[in-house]
């Protein structure tokens, strides 16, 4: 056989492996990030990124989606495993649709869930939820409850039973606290993804499109400490409250319509 042939059978091989390794992955994590020198995400970035670490979860990807940081962000989490590093040019807070659905598109997991750069996921938080999914096939996502943390290191908890029921809840306001939310990567095809006119509440059309196809299961633990810095996108986005009501607007009349 000509080596040129060998070469490239060898080659579809590795590629047949890889695309295996891939579709047995259980877990995407997606974390969105945009790093400068001076806005302090890296540190909150690597203590993410090491909450998840910690919980030995055996099969994870955990996906990065740097949006035009100023520093060498690749690099810098280099040394971690399980890392999948994506970089977009800086779209900003705006249109972070992109960004959101970038991470939605690229991820290989059978479930899927979002941990913002400055929080920390809870030990066992990745076994809890997917263990729920795995034993209720009836269910498409499941809700958690979230541990507030304010500037000044006061805490409380955001509890889904509060907001039951969801589905319906939701065609008022977004009463889902998404990073607490593990979801099917098998719905994404049946669903309608956040248009770039969503704007920053993007995840409030995702929570709307998936309960138009699919179930919530909610369960009371703990999953994530969500903490507020000074640079967080909830401090952002009250600047331009006029804003933010005209991006709701949009979601209730395109997506939240769409739940019966």
């Amino acid at each position: 056989m000509p080596r040129n042939n060998i070469m490239r059978k060898k080659m579809q091989h590795r590629l047949s492996k890889r695309r295996i390794a891939k579709s047995n992955t259980r877990v995407s994590v997606i974390t969105y990030v945009y790093c400068t020198p001076e806005n302090g995400r890296l540190r909150l970035l690597k203590e993410a990124i090491e909450s998840i670490r910690h919980q030995q979860y055996p099969n994870y990807e955990h996906i990065i989606v740097d949006d035009g940081s100023t520093i060498d962000l690749k690099k810098e989490i280099s040394m971690y495993p399980n890392i999948s590093y994506h970089r977009l040019p800086h779209t900003g807070i705006i249109d972070s649709t992109k960004v959101f659905n970038h991470g939605l598109t690229v991820a290989t997991g059978d479930y899927l869930i979002y941990l913002p750069s400055d929080d920390r996921q809870i030990d066992n938080a990745l076994n809890v939820l997917a263990s729920y999914l795995d034993t209720h096939p009836d269910k498409g996502m499941v809700a958690g409850s979230a541990r507030m943390i304010s500037m000044n290191g006061r805490a409380h908890i955001w509890n889904h039973f509060k907001k039951r029921p969801l589905a319906q809840n939701l065609k008022k306001r977004n009463v889902v606290h998404g990073c607490t939310v593990m979801f099917r990567k098998s719905l994404i095809p049946k669903i309608t993804l956040p248009p770039d006119s969503y704007g920053f509440v993007s995840d409030y059309g995702l929570w709307c499109e998936l309960s138009v196809v699919a179930k919530w299961g909610i369960i009371d633990n703990v999953v994530v400490n969500y903490r507020h810095v000074r640079d967080s996108t909830r401090n952002k986005t009250k600047k331009d409250m006029a804003y933010k009501k005209l991006l709701i607007s949009r979601v209730q009349k395109f997506s939240a319509s769409k739940i019966r």
